[in-house]
């Protein structure tokens, strides 16, 4: 199976992770011509038809060819190797070698199909019928906030170890110092994560090196959804500035992740500014969290050492995955 990888000399299956969605491509890459993406170790092609983006597996049935090699003649795809067009159900509606009025086709001649929708400017993937919607964004479309694509990152480590690295608040003043924290203030007072419907959530209150355009004194709310997305809401005097990071697992221990923007405030100055500063945070959380050891997160509690107060999302995210059946992520 595609989900499932030889890591550290054990059987890892990614298995459950096929019935979420995933952002697998920014929607625009999507246009006159098939792309193929990874997802779960799962090759897949995208293309559109009759306006919509369809994903399928990256293979024709007839004799194996990666169909994203292909090209988009008539809303179908063409397969490369012999010509065979598929429409956008997947159905093939036209062999070359054959008669056009006497066309033949197998029943079994069919692309396997995924689930693909588009939202906020990303296509979303699932290779299963999903369980649960694609993860929100209300602030995306809201007429008071200003949204804005901002960029995207692979890195050479799991989504997990990304994801937990993301939730973390105790390492801003050792990775992020004079950015996000100070070594000389570490302490963590004792906040509460609270289970809901799609995840959890938490907030705190943290007093910036810098008094910046939201004030001496901002509040974070964490908003995690299952399997590998995070909406973070840092709050202040000027209004909010919202940051929506959603991940795709390429394979067992390599990782993509977007981030999108949205804020309410501060109009008049370049969204580069976001930007940049967050571009920042992320090469020096990359340097530290590629060096991990596993790769992978181990979800057994035992494997790891935790504290009560600074580790409790990771804790409660690696009991998350523990009820789906994983035992690395």
């Amino acid at each position: 199976m595609a989900a499932t990888a030889l890591f550290s000399d054990r059987q890892v299956d990614l298995a459950p992770l096929r019935r979420y969605w995933h952002p697998v491509s920014e929607a625009s890459d999507v246009a006159d011509a098939p792309i193929c993406v990874q997802l779960l170790d799962e090759q897949v092609v995208l293309f559109r038809s009759e306006g919509r983006v369809r994903a399928f597996k990256d293979l024709c049935l007839h004799r194996g060819a990666k169909i994203s090699m292909g090209r988009v003649v008539d809303e179908t795809i063409v397969c490369p190797y012999h010509g065979f067009r598929y429409d956008g159900a997947g159905r093939c509606v036209y062999i070359p070698s054959q008669p056009k009025d006497l066309q033949r086709i197998p029943a079994r001649l069919r692309l396997i199909p995924f689930h693909a929708e588009e939202r906020y400017g990303l296509v979303w993937v699932a290779l299963e019928d999903p369980v649960a919607p694609i993860p929100e964004f209300a602030e995306w479309e809201h007429p008071s906030f200003r949204p804005f694509s901002g960029f995207r990152r692979t890195w050479q480590t799991s989504a997990a170890r990304f994801l937990e690295n993301a939730l973390d608040i105790s390492h801003f003043p050792f990775v992020h110092e004079g950015l996000l924290g100070d070594p000389g203030r570490p302490e963590i007072e004792p906040f509460d994560v609270v289970p809901n419907g799609h995840g959890f959530g938490y907030e705190f209150d943290w007093i910036p090196m810098e008094a910046g355009h939201l004030g001496e004194k901002i509040h974070y709310v964490y908003d995690y959804t299952f399997p590998f997305t995070l909406k973070l809401d840092i709050q202040g005097e000027a209004g909010s500035t919202i940051l929506f990071t959603t991940t795709l697992p390429l394979t067992a221990d390599r990782c993509s992740m977007w981030v999108l923007f949205a804020r309410n405030h501060s109009f008049d100055r370049p969204d580069s500014e976001w930007v940049s500063f967050s571009e920042e945070i992320w090469d020096q959380d990359q340097a530290i969290t590629e060096q991990q050891h596993p790769e992978m997160l181990p979800v057994d509690l035992s494997a790891e050492v935790h504290l009560r107060v600074a580790d409790a999302p990771g804790i409660a995210f690696r009991r998350l995955l523990r009820e789906q059946g994983l035992a690395y992520a």
